[in-house]
């Protein structure tokens, strides 16, 4: 909140995580009324009232038959007020306003930056300053932002001040879907389900039950979609909140990404949610690591059952390998060898080799294959040059060490 201007609250009242219905009040220090409040909607209200510097607040609610007192938190002096005007009178247009005090025009720099987006996507931003009022009106296309929950940041410094989501609803986004039924097969029936544009990505979900069950929807596709994943914690009944027989449901919307609040960041922290680390390595494919001993080459190979060279790694005098996003498949068979001769065309047979597992097992080990384990003779094998994969000449191959791939959890036991 910030001194001398109008500040909004979001009032959210909850008992073991469900909305309840309350009444209350906010009394100056002399125990006068400045604003009245009732429970709106699952819990949830709000209330706008004039902070002065001079004085201090106090909340006074009624909450299943018990009053509770609140002491409201000290405005700040210098500072910002952000409101998101989000009217169904005009569905096109979402208006900000941004207010400040005399004290932070006389005695800050007040140029701004506003940041929308939607997780860590961007939809576009703008710079203000309000250096010669302390009220500042924006009007934004809606055809611009993101379909669903939007976020706008305000930053000053480059580190963000205020936050405030809202909900934007793309009508022309939702596809018309028709089914008919096609036929009877035995006891089946065949639909078909047919979208009004071709080649559009779509969300769907299919639902089948019969017409005398009752059939008590709490969450829909489009509440999944475009509300729940942006919204912190439990969301009571979000399919409501997308019926349009309910005529308050915009404002009970709003309400509710009104009690969001948020949590003050560095940019640094704010640019990270933007661009996430990911926890785990996407996965393509199989690895393969281990360990060969000596090193008779500094080229270690991939090669197929058909004696084609599949991939090829350098060692540099290590005897860790590893081969990363094999694409290799269930029944599928590899050897290991190094590559060498003087022009690098012969394909030796390790002495010593070990398989890290793929995933760890409990009581599972890299066994260790010995040269008594293969049974044949070191012998060279031409290579022949190619694009991508190179055959082997099959006359004189020796049998290598062959690792029998069954999936990628049999690929664990090697």
């Amino acid at each position: 909140m910030l001194e001398n201007t109008n500040n909004i609250i979001g009032i959210k009242a909850l008992i073991n995580g469900k909305g309840f219905d309350f009444k209350g009040k906010i009394v100056d220090s002399k125990n006068a009324e400045v604003v009245s409040f009732k429970n709106e909607y699952l819990g949830m209200s709000k209330c706008s009232f004039y902070y002065k510097a001079s004085e201090r607040y106090e909340a006074i609610f009624d909450i299943n038959d018990t009053t509770y007192r609140v002491k409201l938190q000290k405005a700040k002096r210098l500072g910002l007020v952000l409101k998101v005007i989000n009217s169904q009178e005009r569905k096109d247009v979402l208006s900000i306003e941004l207010q400040t005090n005399s004290y932070s025009i006389n005695n800050t720099e007040n140029n701004y930056t506003l940041l929308f987006h939607q997780k860590n996507k961007l939809s576009g931003y703008t710079e203000i300053s309000l250096k010669d009022t302390m009220k500042l009106k924006l009007e934004l296309q809606k055809e611009g932002l993101f379909n669903g929950v939007n976020s706008v940041t305000v930053f000053k410094n480059k580190q963000p001040v205020l936050e405030r989501k809202f909900f934007n609803y793309k009508e022309d986004e939702k596809l018309k879907i028709t089914c008919s039924e096609l036929k009877t097969q035995k006891d089946s029936l065949v639909y078909k389900l047919s979208l009004n544009k071709i080649g559009e990505k779509a969300n769907l979900s299919v639902s089948v039950f019969s017409e005398t069950a009752g059939y008590n929807q709490i969450n829909t596709i489009e509440s999944a979609f475009l509300l729940t994943p942006y919204v912190k914690g439990y969301v009571e009944n979000p399919q409501y909140y997308f019926n349009s027989t309910n005529k308050t449901a915009n404002e009970d919307l709003d309400l509710l990404l009104l009690t969001q609040g948020w949590t003050q960041y560095s940019t640094e922290e704010y640019l990270k949610q933007l661009n996430p680390d990911y926890k785990y390595n996407f996965e393509l494919g199989f690895n393969l690591e281990g360990r060969v001993s000596p090193v008779m080459s500094n080229r270690l190979a991939l090669i197929s059952k058909k004696n084609q060279l599949i991939v090829e790694t350098f060692l540099k005098n290590d005897t860790k390998f590893s081969f990363k996003k094999l694409l290799i498949y269930e029944g599928d068979s590899i050897k290991v060898a190094f590559l060498g001769g003087e022009n690098g065309n012969k394909a030796i047979k390790p002495r010593n080799i070990y398989f890290d597992t793929v995933v760890k097992r409990k009581n599972v080990l890299s066994r260790k294959f010995h040269s008594d384990f293969i049974k044949s003779e070191d012998k060279k094998i031409e290579l022949l040059a190619e694009d991508n994969y190179r055959g082997l000449n099959v006359s004189n191959i020796t049998e290598l060490g062959e690792v029998k791939l069954k999936g990628k959890k049999e690929a664990s036991s090697i």
